[in-house]
């Protein structure tokens, strides 16, 4: 975002029209770049996050396995009975983790135009989350409804993006675009807090269902390193603690 305001900077103190009006259709562009890129890295790295610290698939918010399910599964069950049982089964053992990482994948690729409409669907199908924008004003720009000021800003560089010649008609200034930006940094901020927050409790319910701390598992892994492979059964469990073996009930039975 540094070079879109060094842009800008340059586009103040330049006095030709044909160069102030390069210089800010480029920020707008690469502004919107940047946008598009934190909205995509946001939503793979917190897929990863999920599959890596989910111990239970089904703690996945509901609209987020519905989304998944119909995704991966065919419909093809009559006429393709095979198809529709191999769909099936590679939820098993560890596929679930698969499939959504290949379904979020394909979100985030088929995400051309990271709007505030196709943000929010995609947050809440990907993570569950009802509304990724629940702030309609900041305090930089009281009684401006920031997501219909950021889609303005989107349609901006859509038109630069299409060759539109009229893109900065209409008043568009600096001042306009450093607005623009200043509610950018709000988003990203706001994208980033509300993303972060449902990822932990999603995993978070996961991991207390299990009751498994780091020192329990510590336990569980000096144990086997100093005994060697053997046997795991409730008695072994026993040895280690009863909180493992509270696990071992979780986990084995």
């Amino acid at each position: 975002m540094d070079e879109c305001r060094h842009l800008l900077r340059l586009a103040r103190n330049n006095s030709e029209d044909n160069v102030v009006n390069a210089l800010m259709k480029s920020a707008i562009v690469l502004a919107i770049a940047y946008w598009e890129r934190h909205i995509e890295d946001l939503l793979l790295k917190g897929c990863a996050y999920i599959s890596d610290s989910l111990r239970n698939p089904l703690d996945l918010p509901l609209k987020t396995r519905q989304v998944i399910a119909e995704s991966s599964v065919t419909n093809k069950r009559e006429s393709n009975p095979e198809a529709f049982s191999s769909s099936v089964w590679a939820f098993s053992g560890d596929g679930w983790s698969r499939k959504y990482k290949e379904y979020v994948q394909k979100r985030a690729d088929a995400l051309n135009t990271a709007s505030i409409k196709n943000v929010r669907e995609a947050f809440a199908d990907i993570f569950g989350i009802k509304d990724v924008f629940p702030n309609k004003e900041i305090k930089d720009f009281p009684g401006i409804n920031i997501s219909e000021e950021f889609n303005h800003f989107m349609n901006v560089r859509h038109k630069i993006a299409h060759g539109d010649r009229t893109a900065l008609e209409g008043g568009v200034t600096i001042d306009d675009i450093e607005k623009w930006l200043i509610i950018e940094y709000e988003l990203v901020a706001m994208t980033m807090g509300i993303a972060w927050d449902a990822l932990e409790e999603i995993t978070g319910k996961s991991a207390i269902a299990y009751h498994l701390k780091e020192r329990y598992v510590y336990q569980i892994l000096l144990y086997f390193k100093e005994n060697g492979q053997k046997t795991v059964t409730n008695d072994v469990f026993k040895k280690i603690g009863s909180t493992a073996n509270s696990n071992y009930k979780k986990t084995f039975i």
